[in-house]
């Protein structure tokens, strides 16, 4: 009975999470990174990485209770979308000499 409460309160916790934005612009390819100091640009992917191992983990909880949350089609789309913006931001974070790789 606590496991089902727990996870119930998970599911709702990431749902609302999800449904709601909370997450933040969770959205890397609708940044203007030519616009953006090195910081910034550093920023927006360690941002996007923690709110990622965040969401994993809650996953990983619900998957061990037996909760399928279907994410691994979400995972994926996210996934190319975090490479495809690393490919616009990579060269322009060079071209600003930032001292870091994405």
């Amino acid at each position: 009975m606590k496991k089902a409460l727990f996870a119930g309160s998970v599911l709702l916790v990431l749902s609302g999470c999800q449904l709601t934005g909370d997450m933040g612009n969770n959205n890397l390819a609708s940044n203007d990174f030519s616009a953006m100091s090195c910081d910034e640009i550093k920023a927006t992917f360690d941002n996007h990485n923690a709110r990622m191992e965040s969401l994993n983990t809650g996953n990983t909880l619900l998957s061990s209770m037996g909760v399928n949350t279907g994410a691994g089609s979400a995972q994926a789309a996210v996934d190319k979308a975090y490479l495809q913006a690393k490919e616009v931001a990579q060269p322009i974070a060079i071209a600003k000499g930032c001292t870091y790789t994405l």
